[in-house]
């Protein structure tokens, strides 16, 4: 029996195989970071009917509206249950992994490369870098933290709007009725397009690959390519276009990290920044070839002139590789006399070779292509656009492709004189070494506090990760530890906000509600637009009673923030707490027409028609709150009191009753059951349950 070494359905088990492998550990990582704002806190992707039936999610983000589209079916799906998205983000990465293979396949079937050398083994060569792309450790920033499948998903739509345009191509070119696939095939490039650049902003360099695709793999009149690019090359309109809508810098647009994650401000001039990036795209090189002391956080220099030699000698080195993409480029224009067997084809297990002199060196362009792929895609983020983390490891994602089939090429080259079985062995080894890395890097993942200090190993003069990792321990009750964090990251930077905002929820946690005022005070006197410094100012103050300072906060926050659920509900209890239901009132209903789900401002709703006497409006709010969350115990229990009043005691006891199992040690919900039993003349039972209710009260 024989294997297929040709075989595309077995190929693409193999990519698959490895990617699944690779990942295997990943599907109950939990979110992190940046995962908390963008999804678990997101009420926008909550309702997929907001990018599907009106504008919500449009205008939550329409620069990336397809990447957040893609977490409302998550949502949508399966909830926040991680499974689902990891399942997602794994699907893609696999799905581009096979693009990479397409990519590299399709290429041995132009005009160009059809006369290579190596054509006919173009599908086991196009399996190396896809399988060098689904194994490579530092993807798995862009696979298994979560939310930055807006880079992975837009790699996807980006290599398929490449390949598709490349199988329009080639059926313009070799078939005779292959105008309707052509149109066909064409129409979709362009809309995979315009899907790619409402994922993510890195798609802005897609029209340039594709026409430079064209020229350097393709063959015909200028004519008939200004009638095929022209419409691709108009959409390099889209991003620009909604980047000047939101009137925001393009650095912050950019930003790999919401607002109140992000380093305190740092100003960067554009020289700064490119200068940076010279260093920071050696760095990648780096990473690529060795993927060891990867950092979820780097603590990365700054540079300020082109003369520091680490930034004049990483530029050599960088046009340097540019010049050898040159190189490969016009020596793969260059023809030689074929020779009659001068294909390379396996005999007796082994390659047969011949030498360049024998041969067309197109495959070079190939390589060429791989090089210069990777620099046009690093353009966005890697030049003169200051972004406040100058460095993380998914913006290699895109990148990567033409890496891969680069080193792939250049493998090919360097192992053509050995036997299949040999060469097959050596990139056997080196995928899996890479699929280890990817295993062992992403068990980083599965616990938040562990990824953090791995961070802090690497960089432990850089604030956020001490910060971050003292959010993660006050979320698990470990208050003394976080606050030890929390100050570290301050004494690393006095003006680092997001510590002073978490030190002061932690010490606020801890009934230090003074000490938490003068945290949240510091913030805003470093800088008066932060939103949650004032809401958690706003609830520090209404935990001391203090409801008129607390709403003075409050108002403030929605100032800045209109949509900010949480201080406008909480401006509301404020409302209540001084008499002033009306205006209560008219806040929980402001909250309900921006969020319809939003379950507390339903109860909140009824408290305030209670206190107003409106009965049966109050009912119908807290039944409404029961139907989006049939455990929530207040409603239960308020409920209860209302269907005492009303003379309805059976009702009354089934809601009581809920409250109580939902939370049995719950003294005022005992003492609530005990008054509904003696109004049905069952002393004994309510005997019983104030005498639980006492035992509660004196225990807690």
């Amino acid at each position: 029996m024989t294997y297929n070494f040709n075989s595309r359905s077995g190929h693409l088990f193999v990519i698959a195989a490895v990617g699944i492998l690779a990942y295997s550990n990943t599907f109950h990582t939990p979110f992190v970071f940046d995962d908390t704002s963008s999804i678990v806190g997101n009420r926008v992707i909550r309702n997929v009917a907001n990018f599907l039936t009106n504008r919500t999610g449009y205008d939550y983000n329409p620069r990336r509206f397809v990447g957040y589209l893609s977490f409302a079916f998550n949502y949508w799906l399966g909830g926040l249950n991680v499974v689902g998205y990891h399942i997602f983000n794994l699907a893609v990465h696999l799905g581009a992994a096979m693009l990479v293979y397409f990519l590299c396949r399709l290429s041995f079937q132009t005009p160009v490369l059809q006369e290579s050398r190596f054509a006919r083994t173009a599908p086991l060569i196009a399996l190396v870098p896809a399988l060098l792309f689904v194994a490579h450790p530092l993807q798995t920033e862009a696979v298994t933290y979560i939310v930055q499948r807006l880079a992975s998903l837009t790699t996807l739509f980006y290599l398929a709007a490449l390949v598709l345009y490349i199988k329009a191509r080639l059926a313009q070119e070799t078939e005779e009725h292959g105008f309707k696939k052509f149109i066909l095939l064409y129409a979709l490039s362009l809309l995979f397009v315009v899907i790619a650049m409402k994922t993510k902003e890195i798609a802005f360099t897609l029209p340039i690959t594709i026409i430079l695709y064209d020229y350097w793999f393709f063959r015909g009149s200028g004519r008939r390519r200004l009638f095929l690019l022209l419409p691709i090359a108009l959409t390099l309109l889209i991003i620009p276009t909604s980047l000047m809508e939101t009137g925001k810098p393009v650095g912050e647009l950019l930003s790999d990290v919401s607002e109140h994650t992000r380093a305190a401000s740092m100003s960067l001039t554009r020289s700064d920044y490119l200068a940076t990036q010279f260093r920071v795209i050696v760095t990648y090189v780096r990473l690529f070839f060795l993927p060891w002391r990867q950092n979820f956080d780097y603590d990365y220099p700054v540079y300020h002139s082109f003369l520091v030699p680490q930034v004049y000698l990483s530029f050599l080195f960088l046009a340097a590789l540019l010049c050898l993409g040159s190189y490969l480029y016009f020596k793969s224009s260059t023809k030689f006399p074929r020779a009659e067997n001068s294909h390379q084809h396996v005999k007796d297990g082994r390659q047969q070779s011949i030498s360049t002199s024998e041969a067309s060196t197109a495959e070079l362009r190939l390589m060429a292509f791989g090089i210069f792929w990777f620099f046009i895609t690093l353009a966005v983020e890697s030049s003169v656009i200051p972004i406040a983390d100058v460095i993380v490891e998914h913006r290699l994602y895109l990148p990567s492709v033409g890496a891969c089939i680069a080193v792939a090429l250049a493998g090919l080259l360097v192992t053509r004189r050995l036997s299949l079985s040999t060469a097959i062995t050596i990139f056997a080894i080196v995928v899996g070494v890479l699929v280890a890395l990817t295993w062992s890097r992403n068990s980083l993942y599965a616990d938040e506090a562990t990824l953090w200090l791995d961070s802090i190993s690497r960089s432990p003069d850089k604030p956020r990760p001490h910060s971050n990792l003292g959010y993660v321990l006050m979320a698990r009750g470990q208050l003394g530890e976080a606050i030890e964090q929390f100050n570290t990251a301050l004494r690393l930077n006095p003006a680092y906000e997001p510590a002073y905002n978490n030190l002061g929820y932690a010490l606020s946690s801890m009934g230090r509600t003074d000490e938490a005022i003068e945290q949240f005070r510091k913030v805003i006197a470093l800088n008066p637009a932060n939103v949650d410094a004032h809401y958690n100012l706003g609830a520090a103050l209404a935990k001391k009673g203090l409801s008129g300072q607390a709403i003075k906060e409050y108002i403030v926050a929605l100032r800045l923030k209109p949509d900010d659920i949480g201080a406008r509900n909480n401006l509301g209890i404020e409302y209540d707490k001084l008499g002033l239901v009306d205006q209560a009132i008219v806040e929980y209903q402001k909250i309900l027409a921006l969020d319809p789900d939003y379950v507390e401002a339903y109860y909140n709703l009824g408290v305030s028609f209670q206190q107003k006497g409106l009965l049966q409006q109050a009912v119908k709010q807290y039944q409404t709150a029961l139907k989006l969350n049939p455990e929530y115990a207040e409603a239960h229990n308020n409920l209860a009191a209302i269907y005492g009043m009303m003379g309805l005691l059976d009702q009354a006891m089934a809601h009581i009753q809920a409250a109580t199992r939902i939370q049995p040690r719950n003294p005022f919900f005992r003492e609530h059951l005990a008054h509904v039993y003696e109004l049905m003349g069952l002393p004994a039972k309510a005997d019983e349950e104030r005498r639980i209710a006492r035992t509660l009260t004196r225990d807690g």
